[in-house]
């Protein structure tokens, strides 16, 4: 989608014919913001700029709600009955490793595609040199993979398909439903990236039959760099790779780590912490996240946000 947006000159950057950039790269993030996420932002980090979760006081409760109201509209969002399966991660890319490294090991198959983002190609590549058999389906000349293609090569070891909904290169939609019925039937995990569509595509986690959906907050839902996550179907087990309290100070907005992973999909010592949560929320968190929210609070519909996001100037 095209933007024209008024630009900042202290930046120095090209701004085109009369004064105006005309913004293309709507595929690696939407720019501009729309006003409310940033007034949002600028309040948390104003007014509540406390971590969450570590004590009991008025403000620190508060800047918890902000956190738990976004999980709980992202996970409305995406069709997730249980907002408490939806964790918060630093982006897509860093849910995608979580999901792949959390489900595969030695000995297991997974099956990608040629058409798949480097965050899902580069960790598949590193588990095929630790013992993971990966095969990757090509495309068609209008840039769509067959389903087909992916579901003949199910294997008794197969324990993953690990696809993109949209495109970040050529833009197509792939026809994942009867992938996502077939995985359903032989027990495999569909772990699919909505990255590029969550936001101007629908995205539902029965109607594509997915396991986990890992996306982004800073494309098309219209937040802030630094947020992401993935929403887990009950029953699906990822094997946790971290553990321990987050990091308050990172000099990125959001953090090296964004959020408290659910309850529902890691473990902790008992006396740590809240069972099964590993770790806290960040102070940077609740700004971004709070921007996140407001992104779609009053736009909850694929529909809703792409229009938003054409008629930013």
């Amino acid at each position: 989608m095209n933007q024209t947006s008024k630009p900042d000159t202290s930046c120095g950057c090209n701004s085109g014919r009369d004064g105006y950039l005309i913004y293309l790269d709507n595929g690696a993030t939407s720019f501009p913001k729309p006003p409310e996420v940033i007034v949002a932002m600028e309040h948390a980090c104003r007014v509540l700029g406390v971590n969450p979760g570590r004590s009991g006081y008025d403000l620190c409760r508060e800047a918890g709600r902000v956190i738990e109201e976004t999980r709980m509209l992202l996970a409305r969002f995406f069709g997730g009955p249980d907002p408490e399966r939806l964790v918060f991660t630093a982006n897509a890319t860093d849910a995608l490793n979580l999901a792949i490294f959390g489900l595969l090991g030695p000995g297991d198959h997974a099956i990608s595609s040629a058409l798949d983002h480097n965050s899902t190609l580069r960790p598949l590549w590193h588990l095929s040199e630790q013992g993971v058999e990966v095969e990757h389906v090509g495309f068609d000349e209008r840039g769509y993979i067959d389903p087909d293609d992916v579901i003949r090569r199910f294997r008794p070891n197969t324990r993953a398909v690990v696809l993109n909904h949209g495109s970040n290169v050529i833009g197509t939609v792939q026809p994942l439903a009867p992938i996502g019925r077939a995985c359903r039937a032989r027990g495999i995990h569909l772990v699919v990236d909505v990255s590029q569509t969550a936001g101007v595509a629908p995205v539902n986690l029965d109607d594509l039959g997915a396991d986990v959906l890992c996306f982004t907050g800073h494309k098309s839902l219209l937040g802030p760099m630094g947020t992401g996550g993935m929403y887990v179907r009950a029953g699906v087990d990822i094997r946790h790779t971290r553990a321990g309290w987050r990091l308050t100070t990172h000099l990125a907005v959001f953090g090296q780590f964004s959020e408290s992973l659910s309850p529902a999909l890691v473990s902790e010592p008992p006396r740590m912490s809240p069972p099964l949560i590993s770790g806290q929320a960040s102070v940077p968190d609740t700004g971004n996240l709070t921007g996140t929210g407001v992104s779609f609070d009053r736009r909850v519909s694929p529909a809703g946000i792409s229009l938003r996001l054409m008629s930013i100037n």
